[in-house]
């Protein structure tokens, strides 16, 4: 990114003309969620920290996808569990995990939306980090053979 170019924060409002970079706060929209923290036993599960998926350059959608799906997954094992475990307890906490998983599920489909309104009608929304340490977007075609 060039010192003047400016980046235009992911779920604000899209001036026109579109910007030709953008900037993607995950906070704003998914934290790090960490399953075994609800104390299962039965359910373990890696952490999910959507800032890794970002590490490398790659479509931001897709890389959001991925962090859904992630979530989906925590959602219904949680919720397969909280029906039929006979343990009370156990149910209870598993139906508070399956709550919490989609709740981020939905906060994760709202910044693909966001995501896909950005990137407009183009195939790409790479991703790469500022030297501010900011995560940019970049909407982009392939290139045209010629």
């Amino acid at each position: 990114m060039t010192a003047t170019a400016i980046a235009y924060r992911i779920g604000q409002p899209i001036p026109n003309p579109r910007p030709e970079v953008y900037e993607l706060q995950l906070e704003d929209y998914v934290p790090a969620f960490r399953p075994n923290d609800f104390g299962i036993k039965e359910l373990q599960f890696d952490p999910i920290v959507p800032k890794d998926a970002y590490i490398t350059s790659g479509d931001a959608i897709q890389k959001a996808l991925d962090i859904e799906r992630r979530y989906l997954a925590v959602a219904e094992q949680a919720l397969s569990l909280s029906r039929t475990s006979d343990d009370l307890k156990l149910r209870a906490k598993s139906a508070k995990l399956s709550e919490t998983a989609l709740l981020l599920v939905g906060r994760c489909r709202l910044m693909i939306k966001h995501l896909e309104d950005a990137r407009g009608s183009n195939t790409f929304f790479e991703t790469e980090w500022s030297q501010s340490h900011q995560l940019l977007c970049i909407p982009k075609n392939p290139r045209s053979r010629k």
